[in-house]
């Protein structure tokens, strides 16, 4: 009889539609215990299913940034690298999720960097920077980023998390503001070990870095001499311009006038 019922349940799941059967799922994964390979198995082989159906306002920012690819997204690390790569690939709004997220705190990291750079509110520093890389830690999901294949996003948002923690890191920056707060410091190593640590060669990070930002300055090398080569005048015309505009703003202004 037991057999039975279980032969009738299965019908009546695949009845649900589709963001009810990821719900369960979901609900399923809320459980607070120690997973087998094989449970876990049959839950990605569900996900990989659910990603054949199709999703109410497909594509629409609404349904992708639903409380349910959050919580999904939140679960992924109890899965191995091999599984989520297979969940990832599987659910288009679970990657739409994940760029979205990623666009997000690239976003707020290139701002602080910004707002550093030109010393603006620099006791606010240390306390915005700790809040960015708490949340981005408190959102395990960003570490599939490898799965999702927007290149553009993807660079971008590393990028932003490279910058920063080099920023947290290097004595002759932020470091010796952040040196008296271990939690600091312990969340930028933890995030350079999440995003850029290989097997085999360890923390990848600064080299990474360096490579991306010498890519960055030649390419906006050639770019400049190929301006020059072929607008010359036109450049030396405005570079002179800006040059008299500037001047005469920095002359004081003649009272009688």
């Amino acid at each position: 009889w037991a057999q039975w019922g279980k032969r009738q349940e299965s019908p009546a799941c695949l009845d649900m539609d589709a963001e009810t059967r990821l719900l369960h799922l979901i609900h399923r994964l809320d459980q607070d215990k120690i997973w087998s390979l094989p449970e876990l198995g049959s839950i990605v082989e569900e996900l990989e299913a659910l990603g054949k159906e199709d999703w109410p306002d497909r594509g629409s920012s609404q349904a992708d940034s639903s409380s349910s690819w959050e919580q999904l997204g939140q679960h992924l690390v109890k899965f191995q690298e091999g599984q989520q790569q297979r969940i990832v690939a599987a659910l288009a709004p679970l990657r739409r999720h994940i760029c979205r997220r990623m666009t997000g705190f690239e976003d707020v990291l290139n701002r602080w960097l910004t707002s550093a750079s030109q010393e603006q509110n620099t006791e606010a520093w240390p306390q915005q920077l700790i809040a960015h890389f708490q949340a981005i830690d408190r959102t395990p999901q960003l570490r599939c980023y490898r799965h999702c294949g927007d290149l553009d996003v993807k660079t971008r948002f590393m990028m932003a998390v490279a910058s920063a923690v080099r920023v947290a890191q290097d004595p002759r920056l932020l470091r010796p503001q952040l040196a008296a707060n271990p939690q600091a410091m312990a969340l930028a190593s933890r995030l350079a070990s999440s995003f850029f640590t290989l097997p085999g060669h360890g923390s990848v990070l600064e080299p990474w870095l360096d490579a991306r930002l010498d890519g960055y300055d030649a390419l906006w090398r050639s770019a400049a001499d190929r301006a020059v080569e072929h607008f010359r005048e036109e450049l030396q015309r405005r570079l002179a311009s800006a040059l008299v505009q500037h001047h005469r703003q920095k002359e004081p202004s003649d009272p009688k006038l």
